[in-house]
C-alpha cells in the first residue's frame, strides 16, 4: 500500500537551517554533533502534532539562543508563527532576566513563563526538556552522581527542583506520552541522585547498596551474607552491575546462601538475565514510576487506597507517604510465595511509584465479597463463611515457609515492642518479648492481619487472602487471636467502622470458626479453647494500638492486654 504523502516542506528547510546553524558544533560534553538534539526534539513534538509550524520551531529552537541567527532571520524564512515559538522557547529574549542573576532565578522565570506560554509553546518546550532529560537519564545510569559534576550547578536537589518545576509548567501536556516519559524520568533519576556513591551497609536484616555492584562492593555484599542469615540484599540505589559482580552473586548461590534481592533495576536484571543467574535467584524489580490519573478510586483501609485501572483488567494498591518500600516490598513478595505455595491469593504485577507513594498492581477480582461483607449483609450466612474461613486458615498454617524474604512474626513483633512501644515499661516489655520467643520455631505461614475483611470471594467463587503486608512464619496461635481480638475486644463502633457489622454478628462467626478449626462441637470445649487463645489477643491489641495510633485504654479495653501479662 502507497504511503500517505504530506507536505515537509517547511520542516525540511528548517532542518537544513538548522544544521548549516550548528554546523562544526557538539552538544555539550556528548561528542556528538549538536544537530542530532534539535532531531530528536522533532521527533518528540511530531509524537504530540503534525502542525508544520511546531516541528519547524522544535528543528529551529536554539538556533537564535546559540548560533548567529536571528529572530528576523527566523521571521524572514519561516513566518511569523514559527518565530514567535522560537522566541518563546528561549530565555534570550526574558526581560525579567539579566546578566547578573543566579542559575536558580534564571530557571525560575523560565518555569513562570512556560506556566503562562501557549499550549503551542509548551509542546515544543516539552520536546525540548524531554530531550534534555533522556540525556541526564542516560549518563546518570553509567556514571551516576558523578554526572552533577559536568554542569555548573552541582547540586541535584536543585536540578530536582528545576525539572519538577517544568513538570507543572507543562502540565497541560499531561495526557501526551512525551509528557507521561519526561515524568517518568523526572522521578526515575531524581529518586536516586545524591544516593549512588559506592557504599554497602547491613542494618536489621537488610543489606544496603549504592552505586555499582563491581567486583569490591559485591565482595564485601558477600562478606555481610556469610556474618548474617535471610538477608535482603537492597538494590534500589545501584546504578549498574558489571561481571565480576555478577560471578560473586553466582558464587553466593552456589554456596547456598539464603538471601534475595529487593529494587533490581533493568541494568542489573538485564545482567543476570544474560549470563542465565536469574534462575537461580529471588529477586524483585525496582519499582515502575507511573501515574494513575485515570484510575477510579474505589475503597481504603488505614495506610492504602485502592483503585480500578481504566482499562477495568487490573487495580493498584497505593500506599500512603508514610509507608516505606520495604513494607510495599514485603507485601509483593508474600502475594507472589503464597500463591507458588498452593494459597489463593490475587495476581500480583510489578510495584509501582506515584510521586511519593509506592504501590502494588494486582489482578482486578470482579463481584468481589469479604466474608466480613457476606456476613454483614446475610447473617444466616455465618456457619457458612465461618466453615470456608476455618479450611483456608488451616491451609495457611499447615503450609511451610520455604522463601527466605519471609520474616519471623515473633522477630518482628519483638522488635516493635522493644522500641516503639511507649505505653509498656521495661519489665512489661521484656516479659512480653520473652513469651513471644517461646513461640519462634514454628516454620508455617502467619497471615499477620488475620481478620473476616481479608479473606474475599470471587465472582466465579473463589477464594483468595489479601492484605498480606503482614504476613510471617511462626506460631498460628498469633493469627487465631487476631480472631478472637475483634469477637471479644473492639466495640460496634470500630466493628461497624472495619468490618460492616457489630460485635454479636463477629462473636457468632468467631464460635462456628472454632468448631470447625478445631473439629470441636461441645460449647463448654469451645470456651475452653477460646480461653487459652485470649492472651495471644493482648499481642493483637499492642499490635493494633500501634497501627491505628490510638490509646489502648480508650479504644482496645486494657483488660485484654492486663490479661496478657497475667498468662505469661
Amino acid at each position: 500500500m502507497a504511503t500517505k504523502k504530506i507536505n515537509t516542506d517547511l520542516l525540511d528547510k528548517a532542518i537544513i537551517f538548522a544544521t548549516n546553524a550548528h554546523k562544526g558544533t557538539e552538544r555539550k560534553g556528548k561528542g556528538f554533533p549538536y544537530i542530532v538534539h534539535p532531531l530528536e526534539v522533532v521527533s518528540i513534538v511530531a509524537t504530540m502534532t503534525n502542525d508544520e509550524n511546531l516541528l519547524a520551531a522544535a528543528a529551529l529552537h536554539d538556533t537564535v539562543e546559540d548560533t548567529d541567527a536571528t529572530l528576523e532571520d527566523i521571521e524572514k524564512e519561516f513566518g511569523h508563527k514559527v518565530m514567535e515559538l522560537v522566541r518563546d522557547e528561549s530565555d534570550k529574549f526574558d526581560t525579567n532576566i539579566s546578566d547578573e542573576d543566579t542559575w536558580k532565578q534564571r530557571k525560575s522565570e523560565t518555569i513562570k513563563r512556560l506556566k503562562n506560554a501557549s499550549y503551542e509553546s509548551k509542546v515544543v518546550a516539552l520536546g525540548d526538556k524531554l530531550s534534555n532529560m533522556r540525556a541526564i537519564y542516560r549518563d546518570f545510569n553509567v556514571i551516576g552522581d558523578d554526572l552533577w559534576n559536568i554542569f555548573h550547578e552541582k547540586d541535584p536537589k536543585e536540578h530536582e527542583w528545576h525539572y519538577r518545576g517544568l513538570l507543572d509548567s507543562l502540565s497541560d501536556l499531561s495526557e501526551t506520552g512525551a509528557y507521561r516519559e519526561f515524568e517518568y524520568l523526572v522521578e526515575y533519576v531524581f529518586s536516586r541522585a545524591g544516593n549512588t556513591k559506592d557504599s554497602v551497609e547491613y542494618k536489621d536484616g537488610v543489606i544496603y547498596v549504592q552505586g555499582i555492584l563491581n567486583k569490591e562492593n559485591s565482595l564485601k555484599v558477600e562478606h555481610l551474607v556469610e556474618q548474617h542469615n535471610k538477608v535482603i540484599i537492597d538494590l534500589m540505589n545501584v546504578v549498574n552491575i558489571n561481571f565480576a559482580g555478577a560471578r560473586t552473586f553466582f558464587r553466593m548461590v552456589q554456596k547456598g546462601y539464603d538471601f534475595v534481592i529487593r529494587a533490581a533495576n533493568k541494568k542489573v536484571i538485564n545482567m543476570f538475565d544474560k549470563t542465565g543467574i536469574t534462575k537461580f535467584l529471588n529477586m524483585t524489580r525496582r519499582p515502575l514510576v507511573t501515574n494513575i490519573r485515570n484510575a477510579t478510586e474505589f475503597g481504603g483501609g488505614f495506610c492504602a487506597k485502592s483503585y480500578y485501572s481504566d482499562d477495568n483488567d487490573s487495580m493498584f494498591k497505593l500506599y500512603d507517604e508514610s509507608v516505606p518500600f520495604s513494607v510495599v516490598d514485603q507485601e509483593k513478595r508474600m502475594a507472589k510465595s503464597l500463591l507458588m505455595e498452593g494459597i489463593s491469593t490475587p495476581l500480583s504485577g510489578g510495584i509501582i511509584k506515584v510521586g511519593n507513594q509506592y504501590g502494588i498492581v494486582f489482578e482486578r477480582i470482579f463481584n468481589k465479597k469479604s466474608i466480613a461483607r457476606i456476613i454483614a449483609d446475610d447473617p444466616s450466612k455465618i456457619e457458612e463463611c465461618a466453615k470456608l474461613f476455618a479450611q483456608k486458615a488451616k491451609q495457611l498454617h499447615t503450609t511451610e515457609v520455604k522463601n527466605p524474604a519471609i520474616s519471623s512474626y515473633v522477630e518482628r513483633m519483638a522488635s516493635m515492642i522493644d522500641k516503639d512501644i511507649p505505653y509498656l515499661n521495661d519489665e512489661q516489655k521484656t516479659k512480653i518479648i520473652n513469651y513471644l520467643h517461646k513461640f519462634k520455631n514454628s516454620n508455617t505461614y502467619l497471615h499477620g492481619d488475620f481478620h473476616i475483611g481479608n479473606l474475599i470471594i470471587s465472582g466465579d467463587g473463589d477464594p483468595m487472602f489479601i492484605d498480606c503486608t503482614d504476613s510471617a512464619y511462626g506460631n498460628a496461635m498469633f493469627d487465631l487471636g487476631d480472631l478472637y481480638f475483634q469477637a471479644n475486644v473492639i466495640n460496634d463502633e470500630i466493628a461497624n467502622r472495619l468490618y460492616h457489622c457489630d460485635t454479636e454478628v463477629i462473636r457468632k462467626f468467631w464460635i462456628e470458626f472454632i468448631k470447625v478449626y478445631f473439629d470441636v462441637d461441645s460449647p463448654n470445649v469451645v470456651n475452653q479453647i477460646s480461653d487459652s487463645i485470649a492472651p495471644f489477643a493482648g499481642i493483637s491489641a499492642i499490635k493494633y494500638s500501634y497501627k491505628s495510633n490510638c490509646v489502648l485504654d480508650d479504644v482496645l479495653g486494657y483488660a485484654i492486654f492486663e490479661l496478657l501479662l497475667k498468662r505469661i
